[in-house]
């Protein structure tokens, strides 16, 4: 009886801990929702790569932002460019340029990741 119990307190106590660490991380779709945090490496980085580092790189980077530097990324994070040019905000220049506005889940990803501090994880 006691074996019982103790596995059932298992259980139960493994499952609370795996539904607190998924409230920290984006579901397999990638897709945001509100109570998500989004992870510099994890989420921010790969939409960096993908769209944005083919122009903003260590070779002559446009407006002095080399998006491969977290330093370049996490300033302008800061000073609010990186939202507002991949939402299309008017008064930015679009980004990326010559392409089409990120989809939303990749916004709300950088926005995200901004309103929690930009952090280097």
């Amino acid at each position: 009886m006691k074996k019982s119990l103790l596995f059932l307190l298992v259980a139960i106590l493994s499952q609370a801990c795996v539904k607190e660490n998924e409230v920290d991380k984006f579901p397999e779709d990638g897709c945001y929702s509100g109570s998500l945090r989004a992870s510099y490496s994890l989420d921010i980085r790969p939409i960096l790569d993908a769209n944005c580092i083919r122009c903003h790189n260590e070779n002559n980077p446009p407006k002095g932002y080399n998006l491969k530097l977290y330093a370049d990324v996490n300033r302008a994070a800061q000073n609010n460019l990186l939202f507002n040019v991949v939402n299309h905000t008017a008064g930015f220049s679009k980004m990326p340029s010559g392409a089409g506005k990120l989809v939303q889940c990749d916004i709300d990803k950088i926005r995200k990741w901004i309103e929690n501090g930009a952090l280097n994880d």
